[in-house]
């Protein structure tokens, strides 16, 4: 057998594929094929014709284990499968034509670099091999550490879910599940666990009676009997075994009946106290099926660990007390920035559960001096949900629960109300308003505790009333809030000095690389800094850039930044028009008014924003099947606006720093256009210098003689003003005598000599016709065009022989370029093409030669008329 990948597409372009596993004696195409593999023969060649060709394709049709799109009711015409091996396989081609020897080196190329490949490929397969089960040990190994980390019976949660985390993480998929402890009795406690807002685990216990239904006896006999796992499978009876776990007593969740799946796979795993149950909607396969194993295993360790420590925890309920208020304090003082603070609070209401204080409602509620406004963080716990954090505000006035809360807190006294009835329901009603809260089923008595500290309360809400040891524990619980409270002021007024100090330094070093700038090419190195220092205050969008624009034509020139293991970089990626599209026309507008513009794009917005992008330059367009939501934020500047794409909208502070981000982008880029400007100025002087001396040195000249100095002239004024040349020469043309005064240079910029050539000379004839018609001419000499030139001038004298001249040229083709002046043409070649600002400095350059040349001429007939006695020598 043979694993083959195949690909072609039809004379329609349409892309056919064939992937699968061939059987290598089913035709004579492939079994001709292991000999010269085996050989290490470089290739194997098989002309498929006739009835072999239809037999071929009705074979490959027929293969159980290749699935192909290839259509075999198509006549194809007879053809050549050519295969190039590799150590490994082949890559194999199907031609009309046999390959010629190009095409085969260029496949034999291609060969080498798969074969690289496909090994690389089997070294990434033990890779992965070895990889996964380091993860799966990796997995099994994070639940040994939550184990051994577990400090009370009540982490068994944390465990149940960090176990079951690391199964879903290895690909172990599953509807639902649990764990199950086991007595002598028919009845098996069962433990569910869950991870609330505030990250910690709560465990849910209930039982069931494990002869109710054959599912949970078969499990229980396997457990019994010490096997290591068991299956089965609900189909018909799938309803009557939720109906039975639903009619439990004491089993804790309850199913909807109406929407359960048609089937369900079940299997436990065991170990000595109970089982690891899961329901999945497929089978588990083998691979899931021994990691569930070796799982179960490890809990066997984690279950052992929570008897030992629910044992501790019955002789040690005094202490427990002091330990949880320590833990809290401990958390407090280990904040190392504000963020920490609803971990830390949030330790409060884990510890008070911990010590059986379960109230229906608590939470805390900041408060100052300022204002009646409260700012409520409250843990929460109904029937369905356990834990459940809400944030929100709520202005303590208009209700006599309220204005008691306020005036209690001013005066430092704890507050107890006990509401009940339309009491109840009016304070309910007004908390609402501003602070979701569960909704309340009855209206019944409810216990409030308000236990006051410098800046706010701890608030508990019970359907019955706490003993007096439980108040003293809520007492000394808020004097630990205090403390984190003050802690978390403190690291809020240093984390906001720190990061002013960190703003204003990432913007200072912007200002002095923006100030430093020395020419424009350094605007790149500038700008990119922004969006550096940008990354490293957090602020990372998923695209941003600067966008340059002109008022009157709406063109935006855009600059976009990118990040690479050399560091970030700031490019001009294209140009798009700031119409057309309702998010580009705002852009626009709100350039034009000096306002901020916040896009929120999604579906065929967002596509169709990204299809007008693509017109302008290359960009990547979002996945419109994934329904994916990009948010825009564009802050505008004096010539443009700086733009940032995210994957959420940025809140007010981050968007302040992009602010004070723009002012120095404005900066940058206009010190950038005064460098432009200066550049352009000295650019423009140094060519008006240029030419200066080409006029002064050309009109100097007196005698035939000092023409040699032309080419010498040129090639130094070529090298001054930055044009990219190998060889240099002027072009005077005779049109009296039909010749064409030839003045060359060596590599070194030395004059080769004068000499003349007929108009009709081969190679020169394009110039002296576009010299007739005052037009540039450009075209491209190769080795046998100089071969002809070395060959003119070793007839001329101007070199010994030919090789003289052949050798100091480029081995690349020459292009040449002719710049028509009065009198002739300027000649400049080059190993590339030359560009159009670099031809304007050309003309420019042969236009100076030109009038004073005319000079020259001038000044020779003149010379002439003298020595003639006034008469012309014409």
């Amino acid at each position: 057998m043979a694993d083959v990948w195949a690909a072609t597409s039809t004379e329609q372009g349409n892309r056919m594929k064939g992937v699968g596993s061939i059987n290598m004696a089913a035709h004579p195409l492939w079994a001709g094929m292991a000999a010269p593999w085996q050989e290490k023969k470089e290739n194997y060649i098989y002309h498929l014709k006739g009835e072999d060709l239809k037999s071929y394709y009705r074979i490959l049709a027929s293969q159980p284990n290749y699935q192909a799109s290839y259509a075999v009711t198509v006549d194809l015409p007879d053809h050549y499968f050519y295969a190039s091996f590799f150590e490994e396989g082949a890559i194999f081609t199907f031609s009309v034509a046999l390959h010629d020897d190009e095409k085969k080196k260029i496949l034999r190329k291609f060969t080498s670099v798969f074969g690289l490949t496909f090994r690389r490929f089997l070294d990434l397969k033990k890779a992965e091999t070895q990889a996964r089960e380091a993860n799966i040990e990796a997995s099994l190994e994070r639940v040994r550490s939550r184990t051994m980390a577990m400090r009370d019976s009540q982490d068994i949660g944390n465990t149940i879910v960090t176990m079951f985390d690391e199964l879903m993480k290895l690909g172990v998929k599953m509807d639902r599940y649990e764990i199950l402890i086991g007595d002598e009795s028919h009845f098996m406690e069962t433990w569910t666990a869950a991870t609330n807002a505030q990250g910690l685990a709560t465990l849910r216990k209930g039982k069931l009676d494990m002869s109710s239904h054959p599912l949970l006896t078969g499990a229980y006999h396997a457990w019994k009997s010490k096997e290591k796992s068991y299956t089965y499978t609900l189909g018909d009876d799938v309803s009557d075994y939720y109906k039975v776990v639903n009619d439990a007593n004491y089993y804790p969740v309850r199913f909807d009946l109406t929407h359960l799946p048609g089937k369900q796979f079940h299997a436990a795993f065991f170990f000595s106290d109970g089982a690891l149950f899961a329901f999945t909607p497929e089978p588990l396969s083998e691979d899931a099926v021994k990691i569930c194993k070796r799982f179960a295993g490890v809990f066997a360790l984690a279950y052992r660990r929570f008897l030992d420590l629910q044992k501790a925890e019955a002789q040690s309920r005094e202490a427990l007390i002091e330990t949880a208020l320590e833990r809290v304090r401990s958390r407090a003082m280990a904040m190392h920035n504000s963020a920490d603070l609803s971990s830390a609070v949030s330790t409060v209401f884990t510890e008070l559960r911990k010590l059986g204080i379960d109230p229906l409602r608590c939470g805390i509620g900041l408060l100052s001096k300022e204002n009646r406004k409260s700012t409520l963080y409250a843990s929460t716990s109904t029937h369905e949900i356990d834990n459940l954090s809400l944030i929100g505000w709520v202005m303590l006035e208009n209700h006599p629960v309220f204005n008691n809360q306020y005036e209690h807190w001013m005066r430092g006294e704890d507050y107890f109300p006990v509401l009940q009835n339309e009491v109840l329901k009016d304070y309910y009603a007004q908390l609402s308003a501003n602070f979701k809260v569960p909704e309340l089923h009855s209206f019944e008595e409810q216990y409030g505790y308000f236990m006051m500290f410098t800046n706010g309360f701890l608030f508990c809400w019970s359907q019955h009333p706490y003993s007096e040891a439980d108040t003293r524990i809520l007492k000394r619980f808020s004097s630990v809030i205090d403390l984190t409270y003050k802690r978390y002021f403190d690291l809020q007024k240093a984390e906001t000095q720190a990061r002013d100090a960190t703003i204003e330094s990432a913007l200072e070093k912007v200002r002095g690389r923006a100030m430093a700038m020395h020419s424009s090419n350094d605007l790149s190195s500038t700008a990119s800094l922004v969006f550096t220092e940008l990354r490293k205050l957090g602020i990372s969008p998923m695209r941003c850039g600067v966008g340059v624009f002109e008022n009157e034509s709406r063109q935006a020139q855009l600059y976009a930044a990118a990040s690479t293991s050399q560091g970030d970089s700031l490019a001009l990626v294209g140009g798009v028009l700031l119409s057309g599209n309702p998010v580009m026309e705002k852009v626009y507008d709100a350039w034009t008014h000096g306002e901020d513009y916040y896009p929120e794009l999604q579906g065929e917005e967002l596509k169709s924003y990204y299809q007008m992008m693509l017109t302008g330059f290359a960009v990547s367009g979002p996945d419109s099947e994934t329904g994916e939501k990009q948010y825009g934020h564009f802050i505008p500047y004096s010539i443009g606006t700086l733009f940032a794409w995210s994957d959420r909208h940025y809140d007010e502070s981050e968007i302040k720093i992009l602010k004070r981000f723009g002012t120095i982008i404005d900066l940058t880029f206009r010190r950038y256009m005064e460098l432009q400007k200066t550049e352009a100025g000295a650019r423009e002087a140094v060519k008006q210098a240029a030419l200066d001396r080409v006029r002064a040195d050309i009109a100097s000249m007196r005698t035939t003689k000092d023409l040699d100095r032309i080419t010498p002239l040129i090639w130094n004024e070529l090298t001054v003003l930055g044009i990219p040349f190998v060889r240099c020469g002027v072009f005077i043309m005779d049109e009296t005598q039909q010749l064409i005064h030839t003045f060359l240079s060596t590599p070194d910029g030395k004059a080769i000599g004068a000499f003349h050539l007929p108009y009709h000379t081969a190679g020169f004839t394009g110039a002296v016709n576009n010299w007739q018609q005052k037009k540039m001419y450009i075209t491209q000499w190769g080795e046998k065009d100089f071969i002809s030139l070395a060959d003119t001038l070793v007839e001329q004298g101007a070199i010994a022989e030919r090789e003289q001249y052949l050798s100091t040229l480029p081995k690349e083709v020459i292009h040449l370029h002719f710049l028509p002046f009065l009198q002739g043409m300027l000649y400049v070649g080059n190993t590339k093409g030359l560009g159009g600002d670099e031809i304007h400095l050309l003309q420019a350059v042969a236009d100076a030669f030109s009038t004073a040349y005319a000079r020259y001429e001038d000044f020779n007939l003149l010379e002439s008329a003298k020595k003639t006695g006034g008469k012309n020598p014409a």
